[in-house]
């Protein structure tokens, strides 16, 4: 049976100067459904997902003492990540994310917006793989969420100047949880001056996914982004 691959949908926001900063989220453009085929197979009887048994991993890259958390709304899981610098300083996160709400795929981003200091940036982006039609009218719908990262730094300065993510398909639905199966292709990139990867992924608890990050941030030089912390939990299924 043929699959839907998700979607990641690419949006900025830009990080904060103040811990005051406010976070704001919701669905971008119309839910995947409108027009399309419904969902069927394992799927069609999810009407939302929650979350549950909250963690935060380890930071990968180095510990700030100033740090933000970016969090996808309630039963929304992490499609991928994008990094933007301005001036050769990593300053900008984008946070995608896909949820199941009323039984229609929504794909979306929580903006973290500070005023100015990182206009002009390029970006780059990592995250599972994109949505495609259907080659049959009873598609079975494959989510994938990303379950763990590592960065790369400028040993120099600590900037975080590449990513690789981990990604794995969400699966075998029990009457409470959804389950993850087989790994899934994530990505990667690096930035020039990445000389220092991490050795080992952060990766969410087993049976968890990536539901947001905890940004560490040197605030005196920007900021600019010196490592991240995965933001785990479990898919509650409500049917």
């Amino acid at each position: 049976m043929s699959r839907i691959l998700l979607a990641v949908t690419a949006l900025a926001f830009l990080l904060p100067s103040a811990a005051s900063a406010q976070i704001t989220a919701q669905p971008i453009g119309n839910p995947y459904l409108a027009g399309g085929p419904p969902i069927v197979g394992q799927f069609a009887a999810v009407d939302h997902l929650s979350h549950a048994l909250t963690s935060t991993g380890g930071v990968s890259g180095s510990r700030a003492s100033h740090s933000v958390t970016v969090t996808v709304p309630g039963g929304g899981f992490v499609t991928g990540l994008e990094m933007g610098e301005r001036q050769n300083r990593p300053c900008m996160l984008n946070l995608n994310w896909a949820r199941i709400e009323n039984g229609a795929l929504f794909t979306g981003t929580t903006p973290y917006t500070r005023t100015g200091g990182c206009s002009g940036q390029s970006r780059q982006t990592v995250g599972v793989r994109g949505l495609r039609a259907p080659a049959e009218p009873d598609a079975e719908l494959a989510l994938r969420a990303v379950t763990g990262l590592k960065v790369c730094q400028n040993n120099g300065s600590d900037r975080v100047k590449g990513l690789a993510l981990q990604a794995r398909y969400i699966d075998n639905l029990s009457p409470q949880y959804a389950g993850l199966g087989a790994s899934a292709n994530a990505g990667r990139f690096e930035r020039p001056n990445c000389n220092d990867w991490e050795q080992d992924f952060e990766s969410c608890p087993n049976g968890r996914v990536m539901i947001g990050l905890e940004v560490h941030l040197d605030q005196q030089s920007g900021p600019e982004i010196k490592g991240l912390a995965p933001i785990c939990g479990r898919l509650r299924i409500h049917q």
